[in-house]
């Protein structure tokens, strides 16, 4: 990649970034973006987390997204790339709040896995101080878990049980233990259970190995959990889940199914017990500054622990075979570096 002078008053970027050429057909092209002008801002990415979400569109880029009908992935650069970090490397006539040479993270992206991204000034957060690059992007999966608690009190002292020990879960375990609650974790492979006890969880629970419901009945002297949150992709950590809150708790859908299923319940059980029931998607778009900015303060403060969670770092050719890694639940965060040497 280099940058290149076209005229006068013109400069353009050349740069490597992924492109979806069918269904699991993810490649490196060579794509062009053009210099900052008015408000916009380009930076220069160096670090995009991997997140199980882009898994479905890579592998079938034509499916129509369940809120935004139709949309044509394939050919555009950088997807599906959203948990960026980086460095300004230039910036338009009118951009004010930002200078060259400073450290921020955007805060609604989707070309991600490039080397450049560009976007209006309206569309970045600074990075504090003493956070590398490696755990800001960390600042837009964290935003959306907080976004996603927001919905629903979380008192200290309560119990709270959150199902699937994989990266989101492990950030929704360390925002609720941050609240005050005790955090219990539910997972199938005892090395996460494992590593959420390393990363703060107090109580674990394999549901291979033993009765989920009654465990959650014990730690609770009967109550069941004032809260249960479910960050794993199971049609079966719905249904079990349901039968695990607490009366008047709160039950919280974290995590998309794909392809879709039907949820088999008894009604009868959140009539009678009162459930709320809440999910999140992404950040409010009204508070998503906001959002970001608290995440980026939680891991500047040691309270949200990112940097442990990654444990690959891989270049931008190697997009395909992180995506693959984290369906296959090898390790917890994988992180692209855009300017790594293969």
């Amino acid at each position: 990649m280099e940058t290149q002078k076209e005229g006068e008053n013109s400069l353009k970027y050349r740069m490597n970034a992924t492109a979806i050429c069918g269904k699991s057909d993810l490649r490196i092209r060579d794509f062009e973006v053009s210099e900052a002008r008015g408000r916009e801002v380009v930076i220069k990415v160096m670090s995009c987390g991997v997140c199980p979400t882009s898994i479905p569109i890579i592998e079938n880029p034509d499916r129509p997204h369940p809120h935004r009908g139709a949309l044509n992935y394939v050919g555009v650069p950088g997807l599906p790339g959203h948990e960026v970090a980086g460095e300004i490397v230039d910036v338009g006539e009118e951009v004010s709040e930002f200078q060259v040479g400073e450290r921020v993270v955007p805060i609604l992206c989707r070309n991600g896995f490039a080397q450049y991204f560009k976007s209006s000034e309206l569309g970045y957060v600074r990075i504090p101080e003493g956070v590398e690059f490696d755990e800001a992007c960390f600042a837009e999966p964290l935003a959306c878990c907080l976004s996603g608690q927001l919905k629903f009190q979380i008192k200290p002292g309560d119990d709270v049980l959150v199902i699937g020990a994989g990266q989101i879960g492990l950030l929704h375990m360390q925002l609720a233990k941050a609240s005050g609650a005790r955090v219990i974790v539910s997972d199938q492979i005892d090395g996460r259970l494992r590593f959420a006890e390393k990363m703060g969880a107090m109580e674990t629970i394999n549901p291979l190995k033993e009765n989920a419901e009654e465990r959650i009945s014990e730690l609770t002297d009967g109550k069941r959990a004032d809260a249960v949150i479910v960050a794993a992709a199971s049609k079966t950590a719905i249904e079990q889940g349901l039968r695990m809150v607490a009366f008047r708790g709160n039950f919280h859908i974290f995590a998309a199914i794909w392809p879709a299923v039907k949820i088999e319940t008894d009604p009868n059980i959140i009539h009678y017990n009162e459930t709320v029931i809440t999910a999140s998607y992404a950040c409010d778009e009204g508070t998503r500054i906001d959002l970001f900015r608290r995440a980026l303060k939680l891991i500047k403060l040691g309270i949200v622990n990112t940097g442990d969670l990654v444990t690959h770092r891989l270049p931008l050719e190697k997009t395909y075979k992180a995506h693959m890694m984290i369906k296959s639940r090898e390790g917890f965060k994988v992180i692209i570096k855009p300017w790594m040497k293969t």
